[in-house]
C-alpha cells in the first residue's frame, strides 16, 4: 500500500511539473518578439542631413538584444510578421513614425545581438530635438515602448555641398579608449575645388552640453596622396575633368577624450572654417563606444 502511495505521489509530481512547463512554453509562445527586445542605452549626437528632397531618408542606428534560442532566420521573420511602423518619442511625444527601416541580427550563445536601421525624413522633424523612447507598433494594434537612453539629433541642410564630402569614416575604435585620456579618430574628406585646396581647415562641432559625455581637444589634416590618386579613378566617370583635376583627400585627425563611462554614439558635424565658404558634412556612420550592457 505504501508503495502505491509514493507511485501516485510521483505521478501527480510529473504531472505537475508537466502542466507548469507547458504554461511556461505557452506564456514564451504568446510573447511578442518585441517585448523581448532589450536596447543598449546610448548618449548619442547624431547629425543628419535635413535635404530638401522629400523623399531623401536619413538613418539612425539603434542596438540591443533578443534573449531567443531561435535560428536567426526565423526570428527576423517573425519580426518582420510582427512589427508594423517604429515611432520616435521625446519625453512622451511622438516625433515622427517610420515604417522604413532594416534589421541586422547576429547570433552569439543563444543571445541574438541586432543593430536596428530606422530610416528618417529629417525635413518633417524640428532641429535640435532628442529621442528617448522608441514605440514598437505591431501589426496587432498593440504597441510596447521601449527606453533607448538619449539621442540627441541635430539637422543640417547639405543639400548645396557640392566640394566637402566624408569618404572614410570609422565605425569603433580597436580598443575602448580611458576614459579622461587623449585618443585619436581619423576620417577622410574629399574636396573639389582649388579653393578649398589652398585653404583646407575644418571644425568638428560638439555642442557644449554633450562635452560632459565627450569632447575635442584638438583637430588637425595632412594631404592624402595615394587615397586622392584612387579617389580620381574612381571618380573618373562620374565627374567632370576640371573636377577631377581638383580632387583632393585630406585624413582629418581628431584627438578627443571620452569623460564618462557610458555607451556613446558620435555622428559629429564637420563644417568648412574657411571666409565665404558654408560647407558641411557629416559621416555615414557613427562612431561607436560600448563600454556597459
Amino acid at each position: 500500500m505504501k508503495q502505491i502511495s509514493i507511485c501516485v505521489i510521483f505521478i501527480s509530481i510529473i504531472i505537475i511539473l508537466t502542466s507548469c512547463n507547458s504554461k511556461v512554453a505557452n506564456y514564451n509562445q504568446s510573447l511578442s518578439y518585441m517585448e523581448l527586445i532589450e536596447f543598449d542605452k546610448y548618449n548619442s549626437l547624431i547629425t543628419l542631413n535635413d535635404d530638401i528632397d522629400p523623399n531623401s531618408y536619413e538613418s539612425i542606428l539603434f542596438y540591443g538584444k533578443i534573449n531567443s534560442s531561435q535560428a536567426i532566420e526565423e526570428v527576423e521573420e517573425d519580426i518582420k510578421q510582427e512589427l508594423k511602423s517604429i515611432s520616435l518619442i521625446q519625453n512622451e511625444e511622438i516625433i515622427m513614425e517610420s515604417d522604413n527601416f532594416i534589421w541586422n541580427i547576429n547570433d552569439s550563445d543563444n543571445i541574438k545581438n541586432f543593430e536596428l536601421q530606422v530610416n528618417i525624413l529629417p525635413n518633417k522633424i524640428d532641429t535640435n530635438v532628442y529621442i528617448d523612447k522608441l514605440q514598437l507598433n505591431l501589426n496587432t494594434d498593440k504597441k510596447i515602448t521601449k527606453e533607448i537612453g538619449m539621442y540627441y539629433i541635430n539637422t543640417h541642410n547639405m543639400a548645396n555641398n557640392k566640394i566637402l564630402s566624408v569618404v572614410e569614416s570609422p565605425i569603433e575604435p580597436h580598443k575602448l579608449p580611458v576614459i579622461g585620456k587623449e585618443s585619436t579618430v581619423s576620417y577622410r574628406i574629399m574636396t573639389l575645388t582649388e579653393n578649398f585646396n589652398n585653404n583646407f581647415k575644418v571644425t568638428v562641432d560638439v555642442p557644449e552640453f554633450f562635452t560632459k559625455f565627450f569632447s575635442i581637444t584638438s583637430v588637425k589634416w595632412n594631404y592624402d596622396d595615394k587615397l586622392t590618386e584612387d579617389i580620381k579613378k574612381e571618380y573618373k566617370k562620374s565627374i567632370t575633368e576640371a573636377e577631377i583635376k581638383n580632387v583632393k583627400i585630406y585624413e582629418v585627425i581628431v584627438t578627443y577624450k571620452v569623460n564618462e563611462k557610458s555607451n556613446i554614439l558620435f555622428k559629429p558635424l564637420i563644417f568648412s572654417d574657411i571666409t565665404n565658404s558654408n560647407e558641411f558634412c557629416t559621416p555615414s556612420v557613427p562612431l561607436k563606444f560600448h563600454y556597459t550592457d
